[in-house]
């Protein structure tokens, strides 16, 4: 089949284009030719709150066309004529913001002969949730089936948009980073990364943004018996970073805590999934979580919040521990919970981790085949 796939691709940066990667490959590696189509730019650089929108280190598809702006009814002209002359048969459109909506709504008037399919990733925006209201609806009830990562966002999809088919597929995890220092240890790992002691390390990797919960993290490892553990917030700081530099300070936590306020490469994720003795991801909300699913893919445990697909994902005692969101002493007793019974640096924990995540989660040449049939022979 020959398959339309608009989504944000390399050199644009971030976890959304992580996912569509993997999900180009997955359609590619099901026997479909792909006509993948990305964006220029994702926004306007008034509009966009990090330094930069590209990572020249993701390998660009030679296939791909970045023809679209989100802003630019021109461009959508335009690709739309170009999914038609490409002879599309079946085009699958990746959601995640409500700014995208007017764009892929109109996308979504081009009509291949097998339908379109719309990948969510989040129903409604973590923030400024009235532009999801104002905006979201008419994509949703614009295309033929919806998928999304978590059973609690699937029924918001079912009340915006009741007569359009919604199932939820969690995808698989994140195998893109299993290629960085694939014999390097755990020890070897914090070594290169400048961690010394035998103190456990931590790490929240990622975008910080006020929905991840870094606050009540920095207030859990508050909590905790001083030196108990390390702990390294690393990624691209969109709040305010002197309100968590406050937070440091007020708790007397500044030797136990790095926050490490730089974009993170996929070698950057790599050697810390690799050094780290657990991922923590107190988000107070979320519909999925790509770094759980390269943690998992690592074997590198996580220690989460229960909310969206976290709640589905984290199931196996062996992948971590889950706890309430919004509550800093639950997350330091899950925490303590968890070194209790963990050994650091267990080898052989981590390699069960990832056999099961794998066997658990699947391939991603099933997972994006799926999106591509109706509902009855995908059931």
């Amino acid at each position: 089949m020959i398959v339309g796939l608009v989504a944000p691709l390399p050199p644009l940066r971030g976890g959304i284009t992580h996912f569509d990667v993997l999900l180009l490959d997955g359609l590619r590696s099901a026997g479909h030719t792909v006509v993948p189509i990305s964006y220029r730019t994702l926004y306007p650089s008034f509009l966009f709150p990090g330094k930069s929108q590209f990572d020249d280190a993701l390998a660009l598809d030679p296939e791909t066309r970045p023809l679209l702006k989100a802003w630019d009814p021109l461009t959508w002209v335009r690709t739309r004529a170009a999914l038609k002359k490409a002879g599309v048969e079946s085009l699958l459109l990746v959601h995640w913001h409500p700014f995208f909506a007017p764009c892929l709504r109109f996308l979504a008037s081009f009509r291949p002969r097998q339908g379109i399919a719309l990948y969510v990733h989040n129903a409604m925006p973590h923030e400024n949730a009235w532009m999801g209201k104002l905006l979201n609806p008419l994509l949703y009830r614009a295309v033929d089936r919806m998928f999304i990562g978590s059973d609690a966002e699937a029924e918001v999809l079912r009340r915006v948009a009741p007569k359009v088919p919604v199932r939820t597929v969690i995808h698989p995890v994140h195998d893109r980073f299993r290629r960085f220092f694939p014999e390097m240890t755990t020890r070897e790992a914090r070594t290169r990364l400048g961690v010394s002691g035998d103190k456990p390390l931590l790490v929240h990797l990622g975008l910080v943004r006020p929905y991840k919960g870094v606050d009540i993290l920095l207030e859990a490892i508050g909590r905790l018996p001083r030196g108990k553990v390390t702990l390294e917030v690393a990624g691209e700081f969109y709040d305010d970073r002197s309100t968590y530099e406050q937070i440091v300070e007020r708790l007397g936590i500044r030797d136990e805590v790095t926050l490490t306020d730089r974009y993170l490469s996929d070698e950057d994720m790599a050697l810390r999934l690799r050094a780290a003795d657990a991922v923590v991801l107190p988000y107070r909300s979320v519909t999925q979580s790509g770094v759980a699913m390269a943690a998992l893919s690592m074997g590198t445990p996580v220690i989460a919040t229960r909310v969206g697909q976290l709640a589905q994902v984290i199931v196996h005692p062996e992948y971590g521990e889950l706890v309430e969101p919004g509550n800093a002493a639950a997350l330091a007793e899950a925490i303590e919970r968890y070194l209790g019974r963990y050994k650091p640096g267990d080898a052989k924990l981590r390699r069960r981790i990832r056999k099961l995540a794998d066997e658990q989660f699947g391939r991603w040449e099933q997972f994006a085949d799926r999106m591509l049939r109706p509902e009855s022979e995908s059931a």
